[in-house]
């Protein structure tokens, strides 16, 4: 038979679609964000439900899409909505009924919505109270006595049937510590009042329980303030209660009496009252029956008042130290002392570190341990340091500045281990001073107590260090000769001289024993040299015994010219005058040097100088030199009285063509003092043709007047001249 390939091609094509058709069928739904909701509805099982109230349901919100056959929940999208919240509550589709009537709960999405409607009604009309002894139905309240025991059932009433809720209802009390309730099964705790309570699905039903104790009271004995002994005897206490009849029973093994103590670190006390003493305190001691109780405090004192170890320092030692002995003794109430160094019970913290045995520390390794004594409720101890083996020792420093009166730490003494480790055994060695008149060592400290020197000595077994420590007076003040210097760039100068004054009045030069410090890298310090190597200012700090002096330093080009305005003055006396100095420098730049000028002045009586400016002081003539850079300016200084008053011998003389007369004036001064200025005035004739002067000589040269004046330090004497 011909095979025919169109009848092949169509039966492949019929299987391949069939093939798609039921894929198609077999896939989920899956839905894009743009999709259509057309549509919304509720999987409740019909659209009215009926519920009891306290009942719960929960309701799914399904959207159906445009295009798709199976529909989406959307219930966590969805908004829920109720007409009567007190009668159902709704939230993502949980309704709880929560009261009787109807309501309309409705779900809405994407425009969408769906409702379905609810009737509650209450399980039960009512909720009754009955006790499971008797049957008999409980009132408003219950009476109970602690002790008894008690049982209520719950009862439901639906159209006069009854159905018993007792293990289904949620039951309450609202007080605790007076009852609770459990199924109806009502256990006693104290004495008070509570309500139960059974609720079931919306209804409920309460009692008033009042409780009461079977007794009037419980009293303990001995009821007194009980003193015990740390390690001592115990006390035995018994426990009575008094009935409500009035009659007396000892309940003190009573399984129901409940012995409590309110610190067991201090005092316990057994099921059958027996008080056992544990440390020292106090503790309060409680017996408890069927909510009547009773309490008696008991107190518990060590044998004795107190505990004494010794040494009672802390104990530092090095490994290959041989073992130390320490001892312990107490006071007892009468006041004697008791060693029990044999007795205590001694342990170590980390025997590892060290161990004791009756007092004696052994060193085992490296590291801390507490070393205890206990007895009889008291205890002491000391820590215990071992270091490891050192072979050697040494000191911070070796060599100490100290005034008069300091009182300081000793220094830091490290310890080299045989392996090369370094550590700290300051606390290991001990001290000695070579010269206590100079230095004593006391309680880890030393104290400096008159000017000279001592050698501190630290020792561990056979190992030494020592510190020498020069103490010097105590300094009131450190000063220099020169606040301000100029430094020429490059060349070296002497650092400047620094003086201490010590409060006992007496003065050192101590220039080579201050320290130095620059404020600029500018300033090179040297041994007993300084060199300035940038144009700059620096301020020079030296510090000695905690005292400073600083020194302003201008470290500039080299002047090599000085030029003073003015270079000679005369003065008034308390008059003062401003000088002026112009430095210039290699380059040709000048600097107006006045103020950094070190100024001296011959006759300090004369006159003084105060940074720029000279004052006449007394009468007089000085000198005045001012240096800078090595080089030197002076000014002549004369200091003269002030001119009070300047008079002549004649107002007007007549005198005849050629002959001759002399004036004289004198010159009065602020002082009290005068002189003759006659030959010391200017003289001059206002026409010479009529009359002529020299030194107050006057001589008439022909007829008329003429006017003859004498001038002296800025005053004027006038004579009129006549000739005939």
């Amino acid at each position: 038979m011909r095979h025919n390939p169109i009848h092949s091609m169509r039966g492949r094509l019929t299987v391949l679609l069939a093939a798609v058709l039921i894929f198609v069928c077999i896939q989920p739904a899956v839905y894009a964000a743009d999709d259509i909701v057309n549509g919304l509805e509720l999987d409740a099982a019909s659209s009215t439900l009926s519920l009891f109230v306290g009942d719960s349901t929960e309701l799914s919100a399904l959207a159906s899409y445009q295009g798709y056959v199976n529909k989406r929940e959307v219930t966590a999208s969805a908004t829920w909505k109720t007409t009567d919240s007190s009668v159902a509550t709704v939230s993502q589709g949980s309704v709880r009924i929560v009261g009787a009537g109807s309501a309309r709960v409705s779900a809405t999405y994407a425009g969408f919505s769906a409702t379905v409607q609810i009737n509650a009604t209450y399980a039960y009309d009512s909720i009754s109270l009955s006790k499971s002894d008797t049957g008999a139905a409980v009132g408003d309240t219950l009476d109970a006595t602690l002790g008894s025991t008690l049982k209520l059932l719950a009862s439901g009433m639906k159209n006069s049937a009854s159905n018993d809720l007792t293990s289904s209802a949620t039951w309450s009390s609202s007080n605790t510590a007076v009852a609770t309730v459990e199924k109806g099964a009502i256990t006693l705790v104290g004495a008070g009042k509570t309500t139960i309570t059974a609720a079931y699905k919306g209804k409920s039903s309460t009692v008033t329980l009042q409780v009461k104790s079977p007794y009037q009271s419980l009293t303990i004995s001995p009821n007194d303030l009980i003193e015990l002994k740390v390690e001592g005897s115990s006390a035995k206490l018994t426990a009575s209660v008094k009935t409500a009849a009035g009659s007396t029973e000892n309940v003190t093994t009573s399984t129901d009496t409940v012995w409590t103590s309110s610190n067991e670190t201090v005092a316990t006390v057994t099921d059958d009252g027996e008080v056992e003493p544990v440390a020292a305190g106090t503790a309060v001691i409680t017996a408890s029956r069927y909510g009547v109780s009773d309490t008696v405090t008991v107190v518990v004192r060590p044998e004795f008042q107190a505990m004494k170890i010794t040494p009672d320092a802390n104990l530092d030692m090095l490994v290959q130290d041989s073992p130390a002995s320490l001892t312990v003794s107490v006071l007892d109430a009468a006041g004697a002392t008791k060693d029990i160094t044999k007795d205590a019970v001694w342990t170590s913290t980390n025997v590892m570190v060290a161990t004791v045995s009756e007092g004696v520390v052994t060193p085992m390794s490296a590291g801390t341990a507490t070393i205890r004594a206990s007895y009889k409720g008291l205890s002491k101890e000391v820590q215990v340091t071992v270091y490891p083996p050192v072979v050697s020792i040494a000191v911070s420093t070796t060599e100490l500045d100290a005034i008069i009166g300091d009182n300081k730490s000793l220094p830091t003494v490290t310890g080299t281990a045989f392996g090369g480790e370094k550590t700290n055994v300051t606390s290991l060695v001990h001290w000695t001073s070579s010269d206590e008149e100079v230095l004593t060592v006391k309680d880890g400290k030393w104290e400096a107590k008159k000017a000279g020197t001592a050698v501190l000595t630290a020792t561990a077994r056979s190992l030494k260090a020592t510190v020498t420590v020069t103490v010097y007076p105590k300094p009131l003040l450190l000063s220099t000769d020169s606040e301000d210097l100029s430094l020429i760039i490059g060349k070296e100068t002497d650092l400047p001289k620094i003086k201490v004054t010590n409060v006992d009045g007496t003065e050192e030069d101590v220039t080579s024993k201050v320290k130095w410090k620059s404020t600029s890298d500018n300033l090179l310090l040297q041994s007993t040299k300084m060199k300035g190597l940038v144009a700059s200012r620096v301020n020079l700090t030296a510090t000695y015994l905690n005292k400073s002096v600083t020194i302003r330093i201008t470290i500039e080009e080299e002047i090599v010219k000085l030029a003073v305005d003015p270079a000679a003055l005369t003065l008034n006396i308390g008059k003062t005058k401003a000088v002026k100095v112009t430095g210039t420098y290699k380059s040709g730049k000048t600097i107006q040097l006045a103020t950094k000028m070190k100024w001296t002045v011959g006759s300090e009586s004369v006159a003084r100088m105060t940074t720029s400016t000279i004052k006449a002081l007394a009468v007089g003539a000085t000198t005045i030199t001012g240096e800078y850079q090595g080089k030197t300016v002076t000014i002549a200084l004369t200091v003269v009285p002030k001119l009070k008053t300047f008079v002549g011998s004649d107002k007007s003389v007549n005198m005849a063509v050629g002959a001759a007369y002399t004036l004289k004036v004198k010159a009065f001064y602020d002082n009290g003092s005068w002189i003759d200025a006659t030959t010391l005035s200017d003289w001059t004739s206002s026409k010479p043709s009529v009359a002529t002067v020299v030194n107050g000589v006057v001589t008439a040269t022909g007829k008329g007047t003429a006017s003859i004046k004498a001038t002296f330090q800025g005053k004027i004497v006038s004579v009129h001249i006549t000739v005939k």
